[in-house]
């Protein structure tokens, strides 16, 4: 029989080392420096790079926007990080905005 939560375990550490190897490739050189210039809770932000906290989808997109890096690679591992050298199309507070109106419509409810 599977153990679905060992696995998880496995998925989720995995993922905060992809987490982290986009951070220090988009140059911050540490979590609470990247949180905190990119408005994000650095409580938060660290406990899902150290694993103890899953990333959501919409977490990822926003870190993928704000690392310029693959979110198929952040979250899955699948394909290449692909860091380009200019910075993303939508600065991450848009990337962010855009997440959270989808969110909003999702539940119905207006930011």
């Amino acid at each position: 029989m599977i153990d679905f939560s060992k696995l998880e375990r496995i998925e989720r550490k995995q993922r905060s080392a992809r987490l982290q190897q986009a951070r220090i490739a988009a140059g911050y050189r540490s979590a609470r420096a990247a949180a905190i210039q990119n408005g994000w809770p650095h409580e938060m932000y660290y406990s899902q790079e150290s694993g103890r906290c899953g990333v959501s989808v919409a977490y990822a997109r926003v870190y993928a926007a704000a690392f310029c890096c693959d979110l198929a690679w952040l979250m899955l591992g699948e394909g290449y990080p692909a860091y380009p050298s200019q910075p993303p199309s939508r600065p991450p507070e848009r990337a962010f905005a855009a997440v959270a109106a989808s969110v909003f419509r999702f539940i119905g409810k207006k930011p």
